[in-house]
């Protein structure tokens, strides 16, 4: 069936870009049946299990903020609750959203607490970097991974006042080692992103003067020391979200000044700028693969839209149209692109943005692209949580067809998508109140024949 299609114009910027393909959220596409569980598509396909690796080490699954764990497969009827325990630590900010999980944790980074390890065994606190710390740490707003052996994380030592990449030994909270960062104090330049992929720590700086220069920083974690410094901006870029890939390390940020370009795409090997572009993103995280970057646009005169990137340049490749953009990104595998629109979930075609399907819940808790809900896709079926509301749900959807597989409510006002590591999912509910409770969930199950 044929798709209606039409040329965007955008209101400013990308002025270089020639035609580009939209796509709309209206048209001729297979929807799934509203919020009433179907016998799954991959009825008597042997992988129905909950399975996955043991361990999760990229609070967005991996340096491409992909959303996807590959390998992992989740079970086709509805799973039962192993355990759940209220968590004595703060999950509020945007700061470390995850969770990670390792053998025997999960970890959680917050404000208060620089990072917590939670026991896989029984949700209880193993430990605290606030108390197991010698120095007083305060957090940035950056993203934690598991790496060589360690939790590597990038906080500000409040009694040296170094930016310090540090490496947390799982088991104990200690902290094993800290590689501080030469920072421009003249400039008052400070460090504002930052992610791990591999053996290298990514940091982003900018800095607080008319004249100071935004720098990236790469950290060989494995020798602990700082490899090499490039220039990324003339001025206060403040980068805020990175995604890393095949020697390119795409920045983005809804703080640069009105005449700076936000989304940049630095090449490793020769340290330099490869492209740039200005989008009105928000908040939005770069998502991509192995053809485009993926960004929500929030236009101000214009409909929202998720743009696709070129890799290579820059340009728009295509935009697809949404009536509200997903505050924080979308989600990717190796067949489609999953993009959260005012309550309804699409798979697109990652090499036009057309739409293959969508699902919608028929009321009930709302399917949302922040950074907590985000759908995460596994081989079989995607797994999403809700938020906001006075209740919250998990769903299942296969990722062939659309269609719900199975739902599971919890008595929180919103929940995260789950994550899976051994036969587990993990999720955390949340009230998003001072008195409500922060609750683990482990849930578990297999199809039944």
């Amino acid at each position: 069936m044929e798709l209606p299609s039409s040329l965007y114009r955008r209101r400013t910027v990308l002025a270089v870009i020639g035609s580009v393909a939209s796509v709309g959220v209206a048209g001729c596409l297979e929807e799934s049946d509203p919020e009433s569980t179907n016998p799954s598509p991959t009825d008597g396909d042997p992988q129905r299990r909950t399975i996955g690796d043991d361990t999760v080490d990229q609070i967005f699954v991996d340096g491409r903020n992909s959303m996807y764990q590959q390998g992992a497969t989740v079970t086709t009827s509805e799973p039962s609750l192993a355990w759940k325990r209220d968590l004595d630590v703060d999950y509020y900010s945007r700061i470390g959203r995850g969770p990670l999980l390792s053998e025997d944790s999960l970890f959680i980074s917050n404000n208060r607490d620089i990072l917590a390890a939670i026991s896989r065994t029984d949700g209880s606190v193993r430990w605290r970097f606030s108390e197991t710390a010698a120095d007083p740490y305060t957090a940035h707003r950056a993203s934690v991974a598991r790496t060589n052996g360690v939790v590597v994380t990038l906080v500000l030592n409040k009694r040296t006042r170094d930016s310090e990449v540090i490496g947390i030994d799982p088991e104990t909270g200690q902290k094993r080692w800290a590689i501080p960062l030469p920072l421009d104090e003249s400039d008052d330049e400070h460090a504002t992103a930052f992610k791990v992929d591999g053996d290298r720590a990514y940091v982003g700086t900018t800095t607080r003067t008319d004249d100071g220069v935004s720098k990236l920083y790469v950290v060989d974690v494995a020798n602990q020391r700082v490899e090499w410094q490039a220039s990324l901006a003339a001025g206060n870029l403040y980068p805020e979200d990175m995604a890393i890939d095949d020697g390119t390390v795409f920045l983005t940020t809804d703080e640069a000044p009105a005449d700076m370009a936000n989304v940049v795409a630095f090449d490793l090997e020769s340290r330099k700028r490869r492209w740039d572009a200005t989008l009105p993103i928000g908040e939005g995280i770069p998502v991509v693969d192995t053809d485009h970057v993926y960004l929500p646009v929030k236009a101000a005169d214009g409909p929202d839209s998720i743009t696709a990137l070129s890799r290579a340049d820059g340009t728009v490749a295509w935009r697809f149209e949404q009536r509200d953009a997903p505050r924080t990104g979308v989600t990717v595998d190796d067949e489609h692109v999953y993009v959260v629109d005012d309550n309804r979930l699409y798979a697109l075609e990652p090499t036009d943005g057309t739409p293959t399907w969508s699902f919608q819940p028929d009321g009930g808790p709302r399917l949302a692209g922040s950074s907590d809900t985000l759908p995460v896709v596994t081989e079989n079926l995607l797994v999403a949580g809700s938020w906001p509301g006075d209740e919250a749900r998990i769903r299942a959807i296969d990722k062939a067809s659309g269609e719900l597989v199975w739902r599971y409510d919890v008595p929180h006002g919103t929940v995260t998508s789950p994550f899976v590591a051994d036969e587990t999912l993990w999720a955390i509910g949340n009230d998003h109140s001072d008195e409500g409770p922060i609750t683990l969930y482990a849930l578990t199950g297999q199809a039944t024949e």
